[in-house]
């Protein structure tokens, strides 16, 4: 309900879903679901084949280039009001639970934020640990970027192609994020 509004769908000629969980999340939403189609993530598609060429030499290592992939736009890009009255805009949030329950999304989400911080700044703290951060598009990178200046070990990149940064990296940290 806090993603899309059900007017999109209705509108919608397809609807392509990563797999089953999201076809049934939509299925509760919309009755029509003669339009969907399970296509699968392009992304995690090419994850899957990155993960085939690891070797076992590289399985029984520790980390040592990690990529944090963030999507904490509405804490740190956007703010709460102008999220909240696209949301009433779109008519996602129509009610006053609806506007609560994006209150407590809100707030849970400033937690985790808060944590990556954190998480960023413990990893950042180790010997032999390089970290790459990749802001959301809709994030401010410069928050990030002044975080983290004083870590000659921490980069924000949001520049550089994803399939290159899988490449390069030993594993990827996210929470929710697409990518």
């Amino acid at each position: 309900n806090t993603r899309i509004s059900k007017d999109i769908f209705d509108m919608s000629e397809f609807i392509f879903c990563w797999g089953e969980n999201q076809k049934g999340l939509i299925n509760k939403i919309i009755k029509n679901t003669n339009n969907i189609y399970i296509t699968g993530s392009p992304k995690i598609d090419i994850s899957n084949l990155i993960a085939k060429r690891i070797t076992a030499k590289h399985k029984n290592r520790y980390a040592q280039n990690i990529l944090v992939n963030t999507r904490f736009a509405v804490n740190n890009g956007v703010t709460y009001e102008v999220e909240l009255n696209n949301l009433k805009d779109l008519g996602v949030l129509k009610t006053q639970d609806d506007i609560n329950l994006f209150k407590d999304f809100y707030d849970s989400d400033v937690k985790i934020y808060n944590e990556f911080i954190l998480l960023i700044k413990n990893l950042s703290s180790l010997k032999n640990i390089n970290i790459t951060i990749r802001p959301h598009p809709l994030e401010t990178s410069e928050t990030y970027i002044n975080l983290f200046s004083k870590f000659n070990n921490v980069v924000v990149d949001n520049e550089a192609q994803l399939i290159d940064q899988f490449l390069t990296h030993d594993c990827v940290i996210h929470d929710g994020c697409t990518t």
